[in-house]
């Protein structure tokens, strides 16, 4: 950890870390992100200028197999000076899910997904511009077109029984976060989707 660092001390039980180096390999910045609690980052990514965006969660547990949590996105600037945190929307209510996927749109916001049913969309300054929530099958991965259109990925369980198997899904919202499609995918079998790639034609 640097001297330079925004938390210089460990918080407790798990937290993150963030490090930054130089083309040379040397350490230029290292911080500890987290409280108490089980604090998680699970994604980065940059802007134009410079300035660092992540991505995790919260005073997050283990229950079982689950893992719950407040999803939680962060900006620091070029130096790592903390920014703004944001883990709730304009109405006050959580990003429930754990968040795995962090993007930016045509308009040079940021579009958040949880491994869940939760998507939404930050400004750079830390404004949420909307918020979309019970998304049917979840969220495994998704993508943005050149249009801004956002293409979510999941699986589902189709049939009837006994006869059921788990299908592709991808679902298309707007830049406004409102669902224009959802279609189920059978090759034959059982199939699992973990990513989805947008070409320039926005298919």
């Amino acid at each position: 950890i640097t001297s330079n660092a925004h938390q210089a001390t460990f918080g407790g039980d798990t937290d993150g870390i963030i490090v930054k180096i130089s083309p040379q390999g040397s350490i230029l910045y290292a911080s500890y992100y987290g409280g108490s609690n089980f604090d998680r980052i699970l994604t980065i990514t940059i802007d134009i200028n410079g300035n660092i965006y992540i991505g995790g969660d919260v005073n997050a547990w283990m229950f079982y197999h689950g893992e719950v949590g407040t999803m939680m996105v962060k900006k620091y600037d070029t130096d790592g000076n903390d920014i703004w945190t944001v883990i709730e929307d304009a109405a006050g209510n959580d990003f429930a899910g754990i968040l795995k996927t962090m993007k930016y749109n045509a308009a040079g916001n940021i579009v958040i997904g949880a491994v869940g049913s939760s998507l939404a969309c930050i400004t750079t300054s830390g404004t949420v511009l909307w918020h979309t929530t019970g998304i049917t099958n979840g969220i495994l991965n998704f993508d943005i077109d050149p249009s801004g259109n956002i293409f979510v990925v999941s699986s589902g369980s189709f049939g009837i029984i006994p006869f059921i198997s788990s299908d592709i899904v991808v679902s298309k919202f707007n830049s406004s976060g409102t669902l224009l499609w959802s279609h189920n995918y059978d090759f034959g079998n059982s199939e699992y989707a973990s990513q989805i790639v947008c070409d320039n034609s926005g298919g």
